[in-house]
């Protein structure tokens, strides 16, 4: 099932001169040298990009709707979301600047890869949870966790297509918990309720290494159980410092200083002042310790990720002027702990991804009386967004999106509104420090459309692909599927080895 890259691959301009060189001693008759050639050079390319990727893999977990089995996907994004260089992608967009205005054509992702893994929930009273989550559980991209409603834990291994118990939540995180693969030498797994509850346990760390002195690394320990702590249970640890009756939600988080700090930002609301507000906090991983960083919120909606080489934090702009799209910012200062009294600005922000216009359409149903139509709009609603770092400057972007129909008569004031299609679009793009004065640009790629059908997308990540490094997971949200929506029954296929 795993695939890697091979090393050692010719460069694009040094294919270009083979073919130029190879081209000019060939004949008409020699067509099949020239049909190889050109093979070799598209091979070529395919596997440069590949090199440009540490993490050419997206693992996609889909839900469906009907029997709320899971499965585990493995996307090849080198090949569905990105041209062969940058020089082709930008050539692209330039083409669709001069289309006249009309808006792209978005290609389809007909259907995913045959999926590597499947799991069950416990099947309870709801017909579907919106409570379950996924979390990434190694800096390999092989491990991932799944908790469910009731705070039960089960660990899927991509690498060997199974599945584990792990020890249970002491309490479970709710509606969207928010996680993190953090901490200072070691491997651990932070998991926090986005909506603390009072009274209740709102944020447990699992230590894969055991997290105590008395952990031996030397014992051997068979394979299925590699990183995995004989005492491996989770610890609660101390809550956000905000008052109970200020009714906090965290709305947007990132890591700092390596992965040692969480810093979240939480939306409260004062009952004695009868005012909204929101302030940003950090957590050292290593002592345990909270401390107010500044009365302001992160300045991006969601997840941030860090891209040290590029010196930034990208995320994704929160709902006003520029809606969802993505942008830089920069957190060296509350990165440093120095407690910045101005709060974090936008350094850039990019239309990585526009919906159409809406659509509108009216029709007069009766000649006699042209004030009475039929008025029908269609528009696109966004429903969530994540980032996946890729490495090397790249990036998967998931945007999710419903379309809603709505049906009116110009003499009333009702409307039917109903749903008539769920979908995600995954873009590709590239960032760099290209722009002017050497700052930062933004290359697009490709899109790709998955229309939801039977299943949903519930979760995606970067994998690495040959090499062991740290990676954010994401989640990609959605609201609970409409009960009024006809599904049929998922095909379940075979497990299959990439």
């Amino acid at each position: 099932m795993r695939s890697s890259c091979t090393a050692g691959r010719r460069s694009q301009e040094s294919a270009a001169d083979q073919f130029h060189s190879c081209s000019a001693a060939l004949t008409v008759s020699d067509e099949h040298h020239i049909t190889a050639c050109s093979l070799r050079i598209v091979r070529d390319r395919i596997q440069e990009i590949e090199l440009k990727m540490n993490r050419r893999f997206v693992n996609l977990v889909t839900a469906n709707y009907k029997s709320r089995m899971y499965s585990l996907h493995r996307l090849d994004v080198s090949k569905h979301l990105f041209y062969p260089s940058t020089a082709e992608a930008e050539a692209a967009n330039q083409k669709e600047n001069n289309n006249g205005g009309k808006p792209p054509r978005i290609e389809q992702l007909r259907r995913l890869p045959a999926p590597s893994v499947r799991l069950q929930s416990y099947l309870g009273d709801n017909l579907w949870s919106s409570l379950d989550s996924f979390s990434l559980l190694s800096p390999d991209g092989a491990r991932i966790l799944h908790t469910n409603e009731e705070g039960h834990a089960v660990l899927c291994d991509v690498d060997s297509c199974s599945t584990k118990t792990m020890p249970s939540l002491a309490v479970p995180k709710g509606w969207r918990p928010i996680s993190f693969f953090a901490g200072a030498g070691e491997e651990s797994l932070y998991v926090m309720r986005s909506v603390p509850a009072t009274s209740s346990v709102n944020f447990e760390v699992l230590h894969l290494c055991g997290g105590s002195p008395k952990h031996d690394n030397k014992r051997q320990r068979p394979h299925y159980l590699r990183g995995v702590s004989p005492s491996l249970k989770w610890q609660p640890l101390p809550p956000l410092p905000i008052a109970e009756n200020e009714s906090p939600r965290i709305q947007s988080s990132t890591l700092l200083d390596d992965g040692r700090v969480i810093c979240v930002s939480a939306a409260t609301y004062s009952m004695s002042e009868q005012q909204d507000a929101a302030c940003t906090y950090c957590f050292d991983t290593e002592s345990h310790e909270w401390w107010r960083a500044g009365d302001w919120p992160l300045p991006f909606d969601g997840r941030a990720v860090h891209v040290p080489e590029l010196d930034t934090w990208l995320g994704f702009c929160p709902d006003g002027d520029d809606p969802n799209h993505l942008c830089a910012v920069d957190l060296s200062a509350v990165a440093a702990m120095a407690a910045p009294r101005d709060p974090p600005m936008l350094t850039q922000v990019w239309e990585d991804f526009i919906p159409p216009p809406m659509e509108w359409k009216s029709i007069v149903l009766n000649r006699r009386v042209p004030g009475v139509a039929h008025h029908t709009t269609k528009e696109w609603h966004p429903m969530g967004h994540n980032l996946v770092n890729l490495g090397s400057g790249r990036f998967c972007i998931s945007k999710m999106f419903d379309v809603e129909e709505k049906l009116s008569l110009s003499y009333s004031f009702d409307d039917d509104s109903r749903t008539v299609g769920e979908f995600a679009v995954l873009t590709g793009v590239e960032v760099d420090r290209g722009g002017e004065g050497g700052g930062l640009r933004m290359v697009k790629h490709k899109s790709k459309r998955y229309m939801f059908t039977s299943d949903c997308i519930k979760w995606c990540r970067g994998e690495v692909e040959g090499v062991r490094r740290c990676s954010n997971s994401i989640a990609i949200r959605r609201r609970p599927p409409s009960l009024s929506a006809a599904l049929p029954k998922i095909q379940l296929a075979r497990l299959s080895e990439n």
